[in-house]
């Protein structure tokens, strides 16, 4: 069973994903087994998906389109205007992972050593705050301030998830904002920035462009690792070999060299 199963999955996902589903269950049953509840852990030795520890498949931005995806999410349409650009923003400049911002509440907003910070539950059950940059933290307190006022609240009084769904058609908005919901808002900003593969894009595609943009601004990967959580200092790796392939790719030199008088 557990191995048609792999199968669906196999046809279904990509590789990643696939190792990822058949951890979890795995881990699901060391827990019951470490609780005497089950006798064996099915998926012990069923084989996962090899996964190339110096590539990903994830699509990422240049620093020409990430400069574009902002200022587009700053023009997007008012009063939404205020969300995109504060919960994007916060996506692009922090490297957050989607479930850590739709798990993000107004609550886990603070204030220290003078920075505007963000504290995210991370993977694990641990919890980070991150500081936000000065733009970031003020285009999140102008969408608060915006919602609340909105809402008839006083901004004091306003609780709840950090980013909500908006007013649409019969639904009246309010609802915390799901991983769905931002990677259609992604696409949609992406096609008003032109950007060429808008249709590929994810909230992972912003992580990753975080971690590919700040080791281009010449941020320690060390720094980077531990702003993206990465127990394991491969993982962290990856990013900084996946934006040489294309760009050290010798295409370009030989095709110089070619056409060279």
């Amino acid at each position: 069973m557990w191995t048609l199963w792999a199968t669906t999955l196999a046809e279904r996902y990509a590789p990643a994903t696939v190792a990822r589903k058949l951890a979890v269950v795995s881990s699901w049953y060391g827990y019951l087994l470490a609780h005497e509840v089950a006798t064996r852990n099915p998926l012990a030795g069923l084989d996962r998906p090899a996964l190339d520890r110096d590539a990903s498949a994830t699509v990422s931005l240049s620093r020409a389109e990430a400069a574009a995806f902002l200022a587009a999410a700053g023009a997007d349409a008012r009063p939404r205007a205020l969300r995109t650009a504060a919960l994007l923003g916060l996506m692009l400049t922090e490297g957050l992972r989607v479930a850590e911002v739709c798990g993000a509440d107004i609550a886990d907003l603070g204030h220290h050593r003078g920075y505007r910070t963000l504290t995210v539950r991370r993977k694990g059950g641990k919890t980070r705050a991150y500081p936000l940059a000065p733009p970031i933290a003020l285009a999140v307190d102008d969408y608060l301030d915006d919602r609340a006022a909105r809402d008839g609240t006083p901004r004091e009084r306003l609780a709840g998830p950090l980013f909500v769904t908006e007013p649409s058609g019969p639904h009246p908005g309010g609802k915390r904002l799901d991983r769905w919901g931002i990677t259609k808002l992604i696409r949609r900003i992406a096609r008003q920035a032109r950007i060429p593969a808008a249709a590929q894009l994810s909230p992972h595609s912003l992580r990753h462009s975080f971690a590919t943009l700040t080791l281009d601004a010449g941020t320690a990967l060390r720094d980077v690792q531990d702003a993206m959580g990465h127990a394991d200092p491969r993982t962290t790796r990856r990013y900084d070999r996946s934006r040489y392939q294309l760009d050290r790719h010798p295409a370009q030199r030989i095709l110089a060299y070619l056409t060279e008088s």
